[in-house]
């Protein structure tokens, strides 16, 4: 793959980071240009991979190098967008945004999503799973470099004297989920459709029960449309489906594998069988809800760190139980 050079602007964009806080007034037309072309080129990295991927001449063999130098190309720009979300949000506060400002959850979301990526590439069954999920993966990362390239192109519309006009919040981001220090998990792009971004539109899954509990297990998006925040665990944008496959069958992971969470399996009498072959605990519905929500099994024990400890109650939790009572 290209490696992308950055430029003396990109750098000046970086420096901005090194002080306390945010600094609204150490942000202009520059800045604001350069910051986008981060945006632009992780969306060219993510593309490049994507097509390097599905390329006929790259095997399963080849598959680790790949992701491994696309996660080398990428992580250190969007690090950069990290450190400077704040101070971008910090501009729209100053500038009649402040009910929008969601430039930090943005690129938070996309490094989330790199996270959430590099522990399931290259780890699955064979390469069309594993292309599946690079597809998956820079439709998220593209998803939100536009919402990016977006806001910069809102901030610099107000510089050219056009006026300040802000279009919505990111689905999942919101200045007091921010401030409370709730890590904030951007929308899922294979379940979110571009308006969901730009107007914060919730997802139609039809309102059916069993609908919407499939668009939680495979997506993370709940009932309203927003990502189900997530207080523990692995974060990142994705459903349960990311680690223990559609079907609830279970994965093997590059440092883990999820066990099957079929709801016969769970609630076997002799126990849950776990990939290793041993039993664990007989989950009921109220223990398995625990378990979700905080980490805990029926034996009193902690999870794995792996498992994202999920905030799912009423409707969400209703309709997601429901549907993993229909996994066989």
């Amino acid at each position: 793959m290209t490696s992308i050079r950055l430029g003396p602007g990109l750098l000046a964009v970086a420096a901005i980071a090194c002080g306390s806080g945010s600094q609204t007034s150490s942000v202009g037309a520059s800045e604001i240009t350069s910051y986008q072309d981060l945006a632009d080129h992780v969306a060219i990295a993510a593309t490049a991979y994507r097509s390097t991927m599905m390329d006929a001449s790259t095997t399963l063999a080849m598959c680790a190098d790949v992701h491994a130098g696309y996660d080398r190309e990428v992580r250190p720009l969007v690090e950069q967008m990290v450190a400077l979300g704040g101070d971008m949000d910090g501009f729209m506060d100053a500038h009649h945004g402040s009910g929008e400002a969601d430039m930090e959850c943005d690129a938070t979301s996309l490094m989330q999503e790199l996270d959430a990526h590099a522990v399931i590439a290259c780890s699955l069954a064979n390469l069309d799973d594993d292309r599946a999920e690079v597809v998956r993966h820079v439709g998220s990362m593209t998803g939100y470099t536009d919402h990016a390239r977006q806001r910069c192109g809102e901030m610099m519309a107000g510089l050219d004297g056009q006026g300040w006009q802000w279009g919505g919040m990111m689905a999942g981001c919101g200045r007091g989920m921010m401030d409370a220090g709730v890590p904030p998990d951007g929308c899922h792009m294979m379940g979110c459709g571009g308006g969901m971004m730009d107007a914060g539109a919730p997802v139609d899954a039809g309102g059916d029960p069993l609908s919407l509990g499939k668009r939680i297990f495979d997506d993370g998006i709940g009932v309203d449309g927003q990502a189900v925040q997530r207080a523990g665990g692995m974060n990142g944008s994705y459903g349960c489906a990311m680690c223990h496959g559609s079907n609830g069958h279970g994965r093997t992971m590059t440092m883990f594998t999820a066990p099957n969470i079929t709801y016969a399996n769970l609630t076997d009498p002799l126990g849950m069988l776990a990939p290793d072959g041993t039993r664990g605990p007989t989950y009921t519905d109220a223990s398995l809800q625990r378990a979700v929500v905080d980490g805990i099994d029926p034996d009193g024990d902690t999870l794995a760190t792996w498992m994202p400890r999920w905030q799912l109650a009423g409707a969400n939790w209703d309709d997601l139980l429901a549907y993993v009572k229909t996994l066989q």
